[in-house]
């Protein structure tokens, strides 16, 4: 810090609006930082993986289950909405993930809609430009899962990105948790996001298993498969119009 003017300070100043106050977290303002893009990854058609740098000199605690806002302006009107961070890939190999991240970078799994308002925006931005991204918030709470023995996760597209930070967390960190299952809805399997690291991680771990609900797989019908450890692919097709199969070793022609 340097003096404006040479000579001693007769004082300090004047305290700033709430100086030696204390807040509970849940009172706090959200608080926005410019953060630059640094990369974008694919991952289905049209859903990315977006990147975001901090400023120089800043961490940022997110904790799982939490969400961050993006803020841009966009034809002279503020667009805001909540984004759930994940992890570079589906389960790094730190432990810590019940503490969330503190890092300098921030992860964001963004579908791009052609007619939409923001994601347009995203998907037009350079690398090196800058985004606004506010602090964490969000009630969700981790003592909900600490007596869990079965965690059942729901996820239909985009709504996965809340689904991977808990995955992460049920299999590395809560000891009492001896299943857990993902049922994922999506319109078709090309829609299907990290599909391979959900594989994967099914085929390593026993206590994993997932499951996927396709609306459009083909000739409009309903088509249900899931990878279970130390099994093949079992399958169900419902179709709207004939009713339902089932059999296990692989896919049947369309119902």
């Amino acid at each position: 810090m340097r003096k404006a003017a040479k000579g001693k300070w007769e004082e300090l100043g004047e305290p700033l609006e709430f100086h030696d106050s204390l807040f509970r977290m849940k009172d706090r303002a959200i608080f926005y930082r410019e953060c630059m893009l640094v990369s974008k990854t694919e991952v289905t058609h049209d859903t990315w993986v977006f990147r975001l740098q901090l400023p120089l000199g800043t961490l940022m605690h997110v904790p799982v289950g939490k969400h961050i806002y993006l803020k841009a302006l966009i034809h002279d009107s503020e667009v805001v909405k909540p984004y759930t961070p994940v992890e570079e890939t589906l389960v790094p190999a730190t432990l810590d993930s019940t503490q969330g991240t503190a890092a300098t970078d921030i992860f964001l799994m963004i579908k791009v809609y052609p007619d939409g308002v923001l994601t347009p925006h995203l998907n037009n931005l350079n690398i090196g430009d800058h985004l606004s991204v506010s602090s964490p918030d969000g009630p969700f709470s981790l003592r909900l899962l600490r007596e869990v023995t079965h965690l059942y996760l729901l996820a239909a597209g985009t709504g996965f990105t809340p689904m991977a930070r808990v995955i992460r967390l049920a299999l590395q960190d809560l000891g009492s948790l001896r299943k857990t299952k993902l049922m994922f809805f999506s319109r078709q399997e090309r829609d299907i996001l990290w599909h391979s690291e959900l594989d994967g991680l099914a085929a390593e771990d026993e206590r994993f298993q997932v499951e996927y609900v396709l609306s459009e797989p083909f000739d409009g019908s309903v088509l249900l498969y899931s990878m279970v450890p130390g099994s093949r692919w079992s399958i169900f097709c419902q179709s709207r119009v004939m009713g339902g199969q089932a059999g296990r070793g692989g896919l049947r022609p369309p119902c």
